[in-house]
């Protein structure tokens, strides 16, 4: 529906991985915003951030994957 409605762009609040598994292939960019009660843990740890790019981010940029 967003690709059918020529969105280029997408911000999303979630990390969940099946959606965005949902945009790999697509080249419609994708902003990942990170969730609010998250927030203030990430911006304390770098640790904690670096983790959560890991295994939210990272993880889908690949071929064929989602640009992020």
């Amino acid at each position: 529906m967003i690709k059918d409605n020529g969105i280029k762009r997408v911000k999303i609040f979630d990390t969940d991985p099946w959606i965005l598994g949902a945009f790999g292939g697509t080249d419609i960019e994708v902003m990942v915003g990170i969730p609010n009660d998250q927030l203030k843990k990430l911006s304390k740890d770098m640790d904690e951030a670096e983790d959560f790019v890991k295994h939210n981010v990272s993880k889908h940029m690949h071929d064929g994957g989602v640009n992020i």
